[in-house]
């Protein structure tokens, strides 16, 4: 079976998994730099595979999977789910993954703008839209 990986060369795991690939001389991963190439809608986080057959393993799955593909287990490999921000090298968290993109507060705050703004516009339409009750006196 065939396998694409996504990796972020600013990824300590991801570099960890190339180390994996490239020592074990594994000849059917496709390895994508997600700074050089465009990604597919619904990747989010490196490393990440599809396989031939387009299902998606992220973090640690990938780790399994590289981990299948040769005769002796690796080590160093640790259980742990951390891993680091592709826009924010000084971040860490506690998953095998990384984000490609993450959101900074001003977005954040401007994207729930944005949501209240269409929300109010929306209700307003909507009542101008539908019957208002005859208030009598």
């Amino acid at each position: 079976m065939d396998y694409t990986a996504y990796i972020s060369p600013k990824c300590d795991f991801c570099n960890q998994f190339m180390s994996i690939v490239s020592e074990k001389q594994l000849t059917n991963i496709n390895v994508v730099d997600v700074h050089k190439k465009q990604t597919p809608q619904g990747i989010h986080s490196v490393p990440t595979i599809i396989d031939s057959q387009g299902r998606m393993y992220i973090g640690k799955q990938c780790f399994n999977i590289i981990n299948s593909l040769q005769e002796s287990p690796i080590s160093g490999v640790d259980s742990t789910n951390s891993f680091s921000f592709i826009d924010n090298e000084r971040m860490t968290n506690q998953n095998n993954f990384s984000f490609i993109q993450e959101m900074t507060q001003g977005q954040q705050r401007q994207q729930e703008t944005s949501r209240t703004d269409f929300m109010d516009k929306l209700i307003e339409k909507r009542n101008n839209e539908v019957p208002q009750p005859i208030t009598r006196r």
